[in-house]
């Protein structure tokens, strides 16, 4: 039965078993109930009870097996190297795709070393078998001694290396050909992912092989990493929760961060012809990042299996898209659809905002190259386009007047452009202020006037009346400095209400006839939150003065509000039934 690692074993071992570990350990006395093992007294003491045989292998420390899988029954056990210097808990294993004899096997210890073999004749054998007479029956297990492979006795095995790379266990270890160097992991800060740069040099006898190391520094270790060789970019599971990508070459800090999980990463993987990099965390979630962004592409989480995991591993299929991830007996599969080329874009950049037009039945977009198309959505034709909307600058949003005749645009110059369907342009209305660069984020046309918001703490507002000449600038709102921070979203309430709100999170509600704040509502909103944590004592308020400076940042584009949305057709008189909708950056 599996032992958990806690460092106990239990009743549940054989007599045999357990004289097997008093001889190991040293251990007085006759008592066999309960023996207490340290962590890497554990892993040592597996090898002794799995390595089920004669008393020498028994006793035999920390062996490593070779077997061959060619057979279409058993496999066999053709080889066993015994006498390593600690328990192996990592390998990898690399051959040359155009010389398969020449091949490398590196393992990590419990002792953070890590140790490589290299052998010269790997197809056909990978240590020789010495000859014996015709009468004897040739054993089918080679015990090798890794005393004997430092010794040279086996030529096809002439070279072995060792270096210290970790303080402690070796998570993960790699042979990458291409730089000749062994990469490594532990979940230590100082030693986390270690690169050992191979440095041959030449005597008189021979070629003698050493290690240069170079040790990268991350917040609490890492997991698991993975190196792509075409990128030449080391991405690195986080014990921090952070996927890292690291340049070989680089050690002060990393090339990128992907953040986004809530939990420590402990597996990440490259997928090679997309140029994406997969990572799984602990709470069963897979992330699809792009390497170029480094943005999160897609979000995974849900569909795995249920239960605590000893070891989860994630292998790329990738002339299939399949991806495969273990859960202890499991086995779970994702297969990716194929990305559809010589697909027709409608857009030259990303699409930034959609209206529709009902009594036309034409739909309008808008991109970030200022581009606007107008589209006949019976077939999907594009009726026409109007390039450079506005200028150089990006659309941020698009509104529909309620007549729907009209349509305006707002970009990142800080201008509102009025438009008709034809594509003809009536009025500029100047958003911008002397020293403040004015980027749009949502208009709401009224009935006698036009909000613009995005860029000012107090509400923006043109007023149709004044508009004759081409470019206009904004009228006075009568009540002003209610918002603390920038308004962002705004909504209408038939018949006179008007709905803003800040990025602080604050909600103002304002009667258009006289231009007053009635109520404010700051159940959500950031300050209300720092007004709560300022009653604290004083000695606590200094204590978290700097985390909270450096936090504050965040938190406060936490609260966020996007977007306002009123809920015409909810009865008014339906007792606690909210009528107005709100959405932001927090989840």
């Amino acid at each position: 039965k599996p032992v958990p690692p806690d460092g106990k074993l239990e009743s549940r071992l054989t007599t045999k078993d357990l004289e097997a570990l008093q001889e190991a350990f040293n251990f007085k006395g006759d008592s066999y109930e309960r023996l207490c093992l340290n962590r890497d007294q554990f892993v040592q003491a597996l090898s002794i009870i799995l390595n089920k045989g004669t008393d020498e292998e028994r006793t035999a420390a920390f062996p490593e097996s070779f077997y061959d899988i060619s057979s279409k029954s058993d496999f066999s056990c053709q080889y066993r190297v015994q006498d390593l210097d600690a328990s192996p808990i990592c390998l990898d294993y690399w051959y040359n795709p155009d010389n398969a004899n020449e091949s490398v096997l590196c393992w990590g210890d419990i002792k953070g070393r890590i140790n490589a073999l290299f052998f010269l004749s790997a197809a056909i054998n990978l240590f020789e078998r010495q000859s014996s007479p015709t009468e004897d029956k040739q054993e089918t297990t080679l015990i090798v001694k890794l005393k004997d492979i430092k010794r040279g006795k086996f030529k096809n095995s002439n070279k072995f290396i060792s270096h210290e790379a970790h303080t402690d266990w070796a998570r993960q270890v790699k042979y990458i050909s291409s730089l000749e160097c062994f990469i490594s992991c532990a979940t230590t800060w100082d030693d986390s992912l270690v690169i050992g740069w191979i440095e041959k040099r030449t005597t008189v006898s021979n070629q003698v092989m050493s290690v240069k190391r170079s040790a990268f520094q991350v917040h609490q270790g890492i997991n698991a990493f993975d190196y792509h060789e075409g990128l030449n970019l080391i991405a690195t599971a986080g014990a921090n929760n952070h996927v890292c990508l690291w340049n070989p070459y680089v050690m002060s800090k990393p090339s990128g961060v992907l953040t986004g999980h809530v939990a420590p990463v402990i597996q990440v993987l490259f997928n090679l012809t997309r140029s994406q990099v997969y990572s799984f965390s602990k709470d069963k979630v897979l992330r699809i990042w792009d390497v170029q962004l480094q943005v999160c592409m897609q979000r995974l989480a849900g569909i795995f299996p249920k239960g605590p995991e000893v070891q989860t591993r994630v292998y790329m299929q990738e002339d299939r898209n399949r991806l495969f991830l273990t859960f202890n007996n499991s086995l779970s599969l994702i297969e990716m659809k194929a990305e559809v080329k010589d697909r027709v874009l409608s857009h030259d950049r990303s699409v930034t905002s959609v209206i529709f037009s009902w009594q036309l039945n034409q739909l309008l977009t808008a991109c970030q190259g200022s581009n606007l198309s107008f589209w006949l959505i019976d077939t999907g034709q594009r009726l026409r386009q109007t390039p450079n909307a506005h200028g150089d600058a990006e659309i941020t949003t698009l509104a529909n007047d309620p007549a729907e005749s009209r349509f305006y645009s707002g970009g990142t110059d800080g201008i509102v452009r009025i438009w008709d369907w034809n594509g003809h342009m009536y009025h500029e209305l100047d958003c911008n202020r002397p020293g403040v660069s004015a980027e749009i984020s949502q208009i709401l046309v009224l009935k006698h006037s036009v909000i613009a918001c995005g860029f000012s703490k107090d509400i923006t507002v043109f007023r149709t009346n004044s508009f004759r000449d081409i470019r206009i600038k904004p009228g006075e709102w009568r009540e002003l400095d209610q918002h603390r921070d920038d308004i962002l979203a705004a909504a209408y309430c038939a018949p006179h209400y008007l709905i803003t709100a800040s990025y602080d999170g604050m909600i103002a509600v304002w009667n258009i006839s006289s231009e007053v704040c009635t109520r404010q509502m700051r159940q959500r909103c950031s300050t209300m939150r720092r007004q709560a944590s300022s009653s604290a004592g004083s000695g606590e308020r200094r204590r978290s003065a700097r985390s909270d400076r450096q936090q504050q940042q965040d938190m406060d584009s936490g609260f966020t509000i996007s977007r306002l949305r009123v809920l015409a057709n909810r009865k008014a008189k339906a007792k606690q039934a909210a009528n107005l909708v709100s959405c932001g950056a927090k989840r």
